[in-house]
């Protein structure tokens, strides 16, 4: 729910912040707050607890929001809207490859294939108009596999720390690997922008409620129902967009989309269903 509403936030801030410009503030701002929850610094577990933050911080943070932020600039967003939402297949199908002790859902692919229905009907909303831009397609398909991987890496991280810090530090890395590019492409700091105060409220909800918050939530969620399990929750990021736009933006609801949020309901209950034995 908390991740729907940032296409709102993220919307107004391009109107004044290039990508690269969110991507840096918001991560920077997200470590500080969480810092205030976990003011702690703690000594490196082991080689393979640290390697695998790295990979979460470039995978959910750097490497994802870079793919889907330039993929809007070479496609239609509702194309990279919908590439986007495969998200949860790629999750099953590297669990699958790399993961023995992750439990795939029996009916996670039928259940899947009917929610990513829901979800396109939703985000064409009976206009079906899908223009290829083999580029931005790419990058949003990029996009969508590196959030695979990082659901199944934070189900890999065995840390004895709080999970605040673990999400202190993959923010970390998401920065750190950000910043190169943020200067070899010539991008600059504009301090003045960030003192306007609808910028500098949207940008607060981006860093508090989308990434302090959720992805500490979402990290939890992974560790407690499986990384396959987690992410057929994201098939219902599209529904709640359109609850918000209803109310806040006073669109109505169309048959299509009624329709495509029955079918995002049906799939996501489908997928999520646990065998008789378990």
């Amino acid at each position: 729910m908390i991740w729907s509403s940032t296409f709102i936030s993220t919307k107004i801030l391009l109107s004044a912040l290039s990508p690269l410009e969110i991507l840096v503030y918001r991560f920077i701002l997200a470590y500080m707050i969480i810092f205030t929850f976990h003011p702690h610094f703690h000594r490196p577990e082991s080689l393979k607890t640290e390697l695998n933050i790295l990979i979460a911080g470039v995978t959910g943070g750097s490497l994802y929001f870079m793919a889907e932020n330039y993929a809007i600039n070479f496609s239609m967003p509702s194309s990279v809207s919908l590439l986007v939402t495969t998200a949860p297949l790629f999750t099953i199908i590297i669990a699958r490859a790399l993961l023995k002790s992750e439990k795939i859902p029996p009916y996670a692919i039928p259940g899947g294939i009917i929610a990513f229905a829901g979800v396109a009907l939703v985000i064409f909303n009976g206009t079906f108009v899908l223009k290829l831009n083999p580029r931005g397609d790419m990058l949003a398909l990029c996009a969508a596999l590196s959030w695979g991987f990082y659901s199944i890496t934070v189900k890999k991280i065995e840390s004895i720390y709080s999970g605040y810090y673990v999400t202190r530090k993959i923010f970390f890395w998401t920065v750190i690997t950000a910043l190169p590019v943020f200067l070899l492409t010539g991008q600059k700091i504009h301090i003045e922008k960030l003192l306007h105060p609808e910028i500098a409220l949207n940008l607060f909800m981006l860093s508090f409620l989308a990434s302090a918050l959720a992805y500490v939530f979402w990290n939890r969620t992974i560790v407690r129902l499986g990384a396959s399990r987690a992410s057929t929750f994201i098939y219902l990021i599209p529904l709640f967009t359109l609850i918000e736009s209803s109310i806040i933006l006073g669109e109505r609801f169309s048959v299509f989309a009624l329709t495509g949020a029955a079918l995002i309901l049906t799939g996501v209950i489908i997928a999520s269903r646990k065998n008789h034995k378990q």
